[in-house]
């Protein structure tokens, strides 16, 4: 956009609503079967490197992957984080780095490989996955999140209410269950 009719400066925050690591994928086609695999790759076919990507964030992330393990590749954008591991699956690019709802069902389904977690501990939905450090690739710790924000006028009283209730919220057994 030219000219947003906002400004981050029009919202206070209220409460982190959650908080996403990044999976790095590849297809279940390529030769690669570990991250150390995959970067001794890259770097010998620098010329078919290319990575998917659904916005600035994800972008990121991949950057600083590859500064960190001196791995090259041509940035493919795509519309959503879906569609970029959909890229990945039929093969239309290289790899990328997608948040968990559209990254584990496809591995667990057998129709994409995570070769690392972009975060300091493993995910428990993919318990043999390696973190990016524990693959050889350090401080690469890369997570979306989602926050809940209030117009900057809010009340500081409505504020704090909202947060506490946001807290309680998140405590309860039923929201923080894999089933809802």
């Amino acid at each position: 956009y030219q000219k947003m009719p906002y400004s981050p400066k029009d919202f206070i925050p209220i409460a982190m609503m959650g908080r996403y690591p990044l999976i790095f994928l590849v297809s279940v086609n390529h030769p690669a079967k570990t991250m150390q695999e995959f970067i001794a790759w890259a770097k010998a076919n620098p010329d078919k490197v290319n990575y998917a990507t659904a916005s600035p964030a994800f972008t990121l992330g991949m950057e600083l992957f590859k500064l960190k393990s001196g791995t090259p590749g041509q940035t493919i954008p795509y519309k959503s984080g879906n569609d970029q591991v959909m890229s990945v699956i039929s093969d239309q690019v290289t790899y990328t780095m997608a948040e968990p709802p559209s990254s584990v069902p496809n591995v667990l389904g057998g129709k994409a490989r995570a070769l690392a977690v972009a975060a300091p501990t493993r995910l428990p939905e993919l318990p043999d996955v390696p973190t990016m450090g524990e693959a050889g690739v350090k401080g690469v710790n890369v997570s979306l999140w989602a926050g809940m924000f209030a117009p900057a006028a809010t009340p500081p009283d409505i504020v704090k209410k909202v947060e506490a209730e946001s807290v309680r919220i998140s405590q309860l057994p039923e929201f923080r269950s894999e089933e809802h």
